[in-house]
């Protein structure tokens, strides 16, 4: 998983890829056991037509279908989720870097994750070889 995001952080330090690379929101969730879950935001319809430009949350966009996606609970099949978030490429300077957050509205919103729980999932996207950059909302 992290050489992966790696390589495409490393793909889209050129600016023709980072428009494309900088409006996909990527979905994590760690399950009961532990284990970091990711998948790339799907991609939704707005009357009927699909909408591939994305809306990052981080700049003040809401998603036109914000409340009919199926987010976080499709990762673990309507399992246990300790923590759950949000994953994205973000402009920094010249180039991009991962930023993310534990922004979920089905596992997060009614009892959000305190600092030291989101700090812990950053320590283990670290060890994995991302380097990622945390935005506490």
């Amino acid at each position: 998983m992290a050489e992966s995001l790696t390589g495409l952080e490393r793909c889209v330090q050129n600016i023709l890829l980072r428009f494309a690379a900088t409006t996909q929101n990527y979905l994590w969730a760690m399950n009961a056991d532990g284990k970091i879950l990711i998948a790339v935001e799907e991609i939704a319809e707005f009357d009927g037509i699909p909408n591939t430009r994305g809306y990052p949350r981080r700049r003040g966009h809401r998603h036109p279908s914000e409340d009919q996606k199926l987010g976080h609970p499709t990762l673990v099949q309507g399992g246990e989720v300790r923590i759950a978030g949000e994953l994205a490429l973000d402009e920094y300077g010249d180039g991009v870097r991962w930023v993310l957050n534990a922004n979920s509205g089905r596992y997060c919103r009614q009892k959000p994750p305190r600092k030291e729980q989101v700090d812990a999932v950053v320590e283990l996207f670290r060890e994995s070889g991302l380097d990622v950059e945390v935005d506490y909302l």
